[in-house]
């Protein structure tokens, strides 16, 4: 994967479906075509062949479903991703992409009653990566009656929603009858640090940028329910703004790839920027002599038509022959070169680093006619 002249930049780890993994050495610019084709060659042993167009590789959060992720392209960098995203922030699983395959259930029996919904049971096995997944925001994923504590010690009953980003109840009764008129408040699940069970069998707390908010359930099992689904939701909210910001730093490195190379493509039109890039100096550099040539063919074989005209009648077929010649030299030119002016002078004009070599006329011939 390194050249035996590169030096490794860093290293990264990368894990396999049986929780094995792999350190790689790299350097900011080794791909991921290349870390997938190194892995799959140590992984082709005792004749057993692994295909590199059949693996992909993928980040994901840490401890995340696998559905949780974002597949890499292949001409993603893998050491520069996690040096801006920070190595703990995800990790990078390779494993075999199969085709899609997706199987519904359907029939008596076939939907499911979550929490007073009914939500038909699907069943999609997909091995291509998927967008980050969360609670479907058009339905609720919890509802029902708590009980929440108040400050003096109080207790009243409240209705809780919990949807993919809040955890909705509503306000403390108030007014002489008791009635509603304070609307609902809501936690960020995104800023939930704990979700916890109290000492009796039917409280629970919930832990949320250092507040601690006590409700009370029915039963010890819906009690228990209530912290699953709280606890399950905020650790998917969490993982899931794990990897968006895995995916904007992506977009960022992309974005600023994209850009140096539109930078160099503009630089292209300018006799400067064609010179500052190796291959495009040297294939320039050939492209001038060939020229050099074709003009100096050109110039030959008119000059030797000219000879031959003045010989008189019986050297006219060979005059025409010269002067086909030299149209055809002339074709392969760009055009005349301005006198005086000899190959190694606009060679040495054109080489690069040489303070003061881009003034004079041999190179505002170059930046004229030859690019």
């Amino acid at each position: 994967m390194l050249a035996p002249d590169e030096r490794p930049e860093g290293t990264i780890r990368v894990h396999f479906s049986d929780n094995t993994y792999k350190t790689l050495r790299l350097t900011y610019e080794t791909s991921v075509s290349e870390v997938v084709e190194d892995l799959c060659k140590r992984l082709s042993v005792g004749g057993r062949h692994v295909e590199p167009e059949r693996h992909q590789l993928f980040i994901i959060a840490p401890g995340s479903q696998a559905l949780r992720e974002r597949r890499l392209l292949r001409d993603d960098k893998p050491l520069e991703i996690q040096v801006k995203g920070g190595s703990k922030a995800f990790k990078f699983l390779i494993r075999e992409v199969r085709e899609e395959v997706v199987v519904e259930q359907a029939g008596e029996g076939s939907e499911e009653a979550i929490e007073g919904q009914h939500v038909a049971s699907t069943e999609k096995q997909v091995t291509e990566s998927l967008p980050v997944p969360v609670a479907d925001v058009s339905s609720t994923l919890k509802t029902g009656p708590l009980e929440r504590l108040l400050e003096d010690g109080t207790w009243y009953a409240c209705t809780a929603i919990l949807d993919t980003d809040h955890l909705w109840y509503s306000h403390e009764p108030c007014g002489v009858e008791g009635g509603r008129g304070g609307g609902m408040a809501c936690l960020l699940l995104f800023e939930c640090d704990h979700v916890q069970e109290c000492d009796d069998k039917l409280s629970l707390q919930v832990l949320s940028k250092g507040v601690t908010m006590q409700f009370k359930a029915r039963s010890s099992q819906e009690r228990n329910n209530w912290i699953v689904a709280i606890a399950n939701q905020a650790a998917l909210l969490k993982e899931r703004n794990i990897l968006l910001q895995a995916n904007r730093i992506i977009a960022g490195v992309e974005q600023q790839r994209s850009s140096q190379h539109a930078a160099r493509l503009e630089a292209f039109g300018k006799l400067e920027g064609l010179l500052g890039a190796s291959e495009t100096r040297e294939m320039f550099l050939d492209f001038v002599k060939r020229d050099y040539e074709a003009v100096v063919q050109w110039q030959a074989a008119v000059a030797a038509g000219e000879q031959l005209r003045q010989g008189g009648n019986d050297t006219k077929d060979c005059a025409d022959s010269c002067a086909n010649s030299a149209t055809a030299s002339a074709s392969q030119a760009s055009g005349s070169w301005p006198k005086g002016l000899e190959l190694q002078d606009l060679l040495a004009c054109l080489k690069k680093g040489e303070p003061g070599r881009r003034e004079g006329a041999a190179w505002d011939f170059a930046e004229a006619q030859l690019l």
